[in-house]
């Protein structure tokens, strides 16, 4: 891995990561806390816990739910938010309350409702599932700092 100053183009820092795909958490965990350190920055212990923190301990659904992510930017095609929808639900048999990928099937519910009909179910659904991916994500996230839930657009934001 390499870190670029985008200014100039220079290699600011690199170095290697290797692991199990199944540690894939831990990787992101070392690779973040290599980062802080080349970069000479301090992490509080509020940043080190967000850092650590896992949505999940399922790697099968954080990959489905990267992989559905990555066709968000294509709500407007109705094949694209299909894929998408899968890509939730499948990241959702790995892990029932992923608050990531509940938030992300909410969104594409809202998608279907705001672009692609009007369908009031789609609606219905999306808040239905806002609701659980609140609840999943309220464990964690009550303590000071820590990232809240945002009912507004189906999302986790920082504190």
């Amino acid at each position: 891995m390499q870190l670029i100053d985008s200014s100039n183009g220079i290699q600011v820092w690199a170095d290697n990561f290797t692991g199990d795909l199944k540690d894939v958490f831990g990787l992101q965990e070392r690779t973040a806390i290599k980062i802080a350190e080349a970069l000479n920055l301090s992490l509080t212990p509020q940043e080190q816990q967000t850092v650590q923190h896992r949505y999940t301990e399922n790697p099968e659904a954080y990959d489905a739910y990267l992989r559905a992510r990555k066709l968000q930017g294509d709500f407007d095609q109705p094949a694209k938010l299909e894929e998408a929808r899968r890509d939730f639900e499948e990241a959702l048999r790995h892990d029932l309350n992923y608050a990531p990928a509940l938030a992300g099937l909410a969104w594409v519910e809202t998608q279907y409702y705001r672009n692609l009909g009007g369908d009031p179910s789609h609606l219905k659904r999306a808040e239905e599932l806002t609701e659980r991916a609140r609840a999943a994500a309220t464990s964690w996230s009550a303590e000071p700092g820590r990232p809240v839930w945002d009912r507004g657009d189906a999302q986790l934001v920082p504190a």
